[in-house]
């Protein structure tokens, strides 16, 4: 079984792709590229890479200590189903090599982010249950495990469940909002696995992981509400509020 530790990465591999294509990150300043860093930061195993690992930190912009442009920060939010039911099932993978696991976020499902600026008012609130009000309680389905062109693995939904329907919906009602801060044209629904930082350690991680999910797919789980994220001002993630979904 691979054994990882925690290291600080360098912007170009920080990001999750959520289409079929990985698109080099724009350049980014200070504060920026430390967002996110912090939001899609992943890991390396060891002890296979433990060397190269230690090279590519001591290259990488994000080696230094920012703790004074973290503080500076304003903070994000998210709109979220939240999939307790395949924690245990991913979780050795998931916190080893997905930082936003450590931070108090878990499996889920993103319909939104980045939505507002922390801390979230009563008007965000109102504006958002408005739109989900007419959203009855729906199941989905996780059938395959698959991968993103970035070494991102990740549990498919059915095509046919009603996570898109609802995401665009939201998508749509918040059009200054754009999911993934507009890095993806068309963003895929999907549970965050685990991720890899090169070639090998994916091959690896893929067949360990395939192996183990697999046989246990496909998931159903029950839809009955969503969840509202907020960053503190320690960067953990917290729940922030519980929409339930209309079940008249």
């Amino acid at each position: 079984m691979a054994i990882f530790k925690r290291i600080s990465i360098g912007r170009e591999e920080a990001k999750t792709a959520c289409t079929g294509q990985v698109r080099a990150l724009p350049t980014l300043s200070g504060i920026s590229a430390f967002r996110r860093i912090l939001h899609f930061g992943f890991c390396l195993p060891s002890p296979a890479l433990a060397g190269n690992a230690s090279r590519w930190a001591a290259n990488s912009p994000s080696s230094v200590r920012l703790r004074s442009c973290e503080e500076s920060m304003s903070r994000e939010t998210s709109i979220d189903i939240h999939c307790g039911e395949v924690d245990a099932l991913i979780a050795k993978w998931r916190h080893a090599t997905v930082a936003m696991a450590s931070r108090g976020v878990p499996p889920h499902i993103t319909l939104l982010y980045p939505w507002r600026r922390a801390p979230i008012t009563a008007a965000d609130m109102s504006a958002l249950k408005s739109v989900v009000k007419e959203q009855r309680p729906f199941s989905l389905v996780f059938t395959r495990v698959q991968h993103f062109s970035n070494r991102v693995l990740y549990l498919a939904v059915n095509e046919d469940s009603e996570v898109k329907t609802l995401r665009l919906k939201i998508v749509a009602a918040f059009p200054d909002a754009s999911p993934y801060g507009g890095e993806f044209s068309t963003p895929i629904t999907h549970l965050t696995i685990a991720r890899a930082p090169d070639d090998v350690t994916f091959d690896a991680l893929m067949h360990e992981v395939s192996a183990s999910v697999a046989s246990e797919l496909p998931i159903e789980i029950f839809v009955r509400e969503i969840v509202v994220m907020e960053e503190g001002e320690d960067t953990n993630w917290n729940v922030h509020s519980v929409i339930a979904l209309d079940e008249q």
